[in-house]
């Protein structure tokens, strides 16, 4: 017999077509669906209203990285599947970093959901997380204990640039500003900001200063 489990959809929309196609193969599969309809973080509701044990599947938006990292901040240990639009490491490895149980790319939505619920739900990982071309486990980016203070220390949006920063230093302005909904002009300054919190004047010397915080 199939297992059922409780799954939590959080979408900007009630009405677009990943949720649509999310929420017609959860039912097929008999699992309860509750849906949380979040453009931003803030939408989220309170740890209490929400079903105990769920699979959170964040599902695509402008902001999905700041609504992901305000789910794994506000719930405990939560489950995250997250369905992106990209497939470059710089578009989910934030997210497998920061512990999400699999990323699916939302053109697979359709051949991978139902997989990736089951393997989540009974093994802790989706598998084929590791099917995305170019993805390398050993392209999670360690950690250290100076680093996490940095990333505290800025805002959400910024921790966002310095994340595209980190995976793929290389990466323009304009090529930032497009995986993050917004202009160039936004990306540019909050690239100023984090340069000014590390206490240098241009990318090169960001650079390394961050390669620094991992030796910390």
């Amino acid at each position: 017999m199939k297992q059922r489990y409780a799954v939590t959809l959080v979408s900007p929309s009630s009405s677009n077509s990943p949720i649509t196609i999310a929420r017609y193969l959860l039912h097929q599969d008999d699992h309860t669906v509750q849906e949380i309809i979040a453009p931003e973080p803030e939408d989220l509701p309170p740890a209490r209203d929400v079903k105990c044990n769920s699979l959170f599947i964040l599902l695509p938006s402008p902001l999905a990285y700041n609504v992901f990292t305000t789910l794994m901040q506000r719930y405990h240990e939560p489950r995250i599947l997250v369905v992106g639009r990209g497939k470059e490491p710089y578009d989910y490895l934030p997210y497998l970093q920061y512990k999400a149980n699999g990323y699916i790319q939302e053109e697979r939505i359709l051949f991978d959901m139902p997989g990736a619920v089951t393997d989540i739900m009974s093994r802790g990982v989706f598998s084929g997380t590791f099917n995305i071309k170019g993805f390398s486990i050993n392209a999670r980016l360690p950690e250290s204990d100076a680093l996490d203070v940095f990333i505290k220390s800025l805002t959400r949006r910024q921790q966002e640039v310095f994340h595209y920063l980190r995976l793929c230093p290389d990466m323009s302005h304009s090529e930032i500003a497009e995986k993050m909904y917004t202009t160039r002009a936004t990306v540019s300054r909050h690239m100023f900001d984090i340069r000014r919190q590390a206490g240098v004047k241009t990318h090169a010397a960001l650079l390394q200063y961050v390669a620094g915080l991992y030796e910390r």
